[in-house]
């Protein structure tokens, strides 16, 4: 149920930014309450029917087994999170590929910076490079957003966050597109990438 509960949740963070807030605040802490739960009427079953078992070992098992399985799902939960996240970006952009390839074809004719631009129903921002890079459906709070990238040379995958002095690690060229700072982007499909920015 929680790996059902992690991977709805972070599939539905990959179409919207309500949706994100809404798996923190709901998901995450309904998630842990559900773990919780099930440990507890576990071990207190354990406890319960701790005359019954045949053997020690049975009896250290069935009290062991409650907290091991809320660790288990507390762990497993975010990479399942992060699976459906995939999915929901894999899916988002499935449906929207023909509207951005419209996009761009289009920007690639008179190439300027804009910014949270919106035609064919989907929301875009161009930073004209070069080479030419337009961040699709870029949604979040303040300056603190996320988006995904076009970008034909590949370069955004070299943003990867901050050393240990707290300096980004990729050049200025690359963590400063969009106006922004470029924080980190994942592979999506082709030319485009999920992107981070800060």
């Amino acid at each position: 149920m929680i790996i059902g509960i992690a991977v709805t949740a972070g599939f539905f963070s990959a179409w919207s930014f309500v949706a994100t807030f809404l798996v923190m605040m709901f998901a995450v802490p309904f998630s842990l309450l559900i773990a919780l739960i099930g440990a507890g009427v576990l071990f207190m079953d354990a406890l319960r029917c701790l005359r019954d078992y045949e053997s020690r070992f049975d009896a250290i098992a069935a009290i062991c087994l409650a907290p091991v399985m809320a660790l288990a799902a507390v762990l497993i939960f975010f990479p399942a999170a992060q699976a459906g996240e995939r999915l929901g970006e894999l899916s988002r952009f499935a449906v929207e590929h023909r509207r951005y390839e419209a996009i761009i074809a289009e920007i690639r004719e008179t190439p300027r910076e804009q910014r949270f631009v919106k035609r064919y129903g989907a929301t875009y921002s161009v930073d004209s490079g070069p080479p030419l890079r337009i961040a699709f459906n870029p949604e979040g709070l303040g300056d603190n957003w996320s988006g995904i990238v076009y970008d034909p040379s590949g370069e955004v995958m070299l943003a990867d966050g901050f050393d240990k002095q707290g300096r980004f690690r990729a050049p200025d060229r690359i963590t400063k597109i969009f106006g922004g700072d470029l924080m980190r982007c994942r592979w999506l499909w082709s030319d485009y990438y999920t992107c981070s920015f800060t």
